[in-house]
């Protein structure tokens, strides 16, 4: 399967070459999954049970080729939440501390 092939062309060009050859169910699976790029078959193989049967691989690339492309569409028509940041104006008036007033405690202490 060749980048930017979609599973359809892949099952297409897969039969079109299996009537040339003479090879039993067996080895058509194994053919097929050979074809397939490393990524789609890490996906199948971290799955909790394995396809059996060349009409059951069909099936799961068709699925996942499916899955892979709608997400690819709908994450491009999604547009990153852009913040427009005004820049902060502090008021004049922000009230200050008054650090010159002592605090209750320090009122009872004699000073020097």
């Amino acid at each position: 399967m060749m980048t930017g092939m979609t599973a359809d062309e892949y099952m297409a060009k897969f039969e079109m070459l299996v009537g040339r050859t003479g090879f039993i169910e067996a080895a058509l699976e194994d053919v097929f999954i050979q074809g397939l790029p490393q990524l789609i078959l890490f996906k199948i193989y971290s799955q909790t049970s394995l396809a059996s049967g060349l009409d059951n691989w069909k099936t799961i690339i068709r699925n996942l080729d499916r899955l892979h492309r709608g997400f690819s569409k709908r994450k491009q028509s999604i547009h990153p939440f852009q913040l427009s940041i005004t820049q902060m104006q502090t008021p004049a008036d922000t009230p200050t501390l008054d650090t010159l007033v002592p605090m209750d405690i320090d009122q009872s202490r004699s000073r020097p």
